[in-house]
């Protein structure tokens, strides 16, 4: 009972502490915030790709909403964050756009 208790309050605090980033893209530029605060940036030419992908959601099943990805040159993770599918096609478009490699293993239906 307690295990289950830890492992379901951690569970939470991950996604409460996914909660407090968000991006801003605006052109070339990507801009991660903590709590509406800038606390790095990313040009779309360091980018080498961006990565979608469905995290498990226990008991074999998988997450509705994508999880999603950006790695820099040196394949170091820029971000990982949750999304909702609307954003999914609006980035997937984005990155299309600016012909930045994709990587996507979310199945969108």
């Amino acid at each position: 009972m307690i295990i289950t208790i830890a492992v379901n309050f951690s569970f939470f605090l991950e996604n409460l502490k996914k909660r407090k980033y968000s991006l801003i893209i605006s052109g070339r530029i990507i801009k991660l915030l903590y709590e509406n605060n800038e606390i790095e940036f990313i040009e779309i030419d360091n980018i080498r790709y961006a990565k979608f992908y469905a995290a498990n959601a226990g008991k074999g099943r998988k997450e509705r909403n994508p999880t999603f990805q950006i790695f820099d040159k040196e394949e170091k993770k820029f971000v990982e964050m949750s999304i909702k599918p609307t954003d999914y096609c609006l980035l997937k478009k984005y990155f299309t756009k600016y012909n930045v490699m994709i990587d996507d293993l979310y199945d969108y239906f």
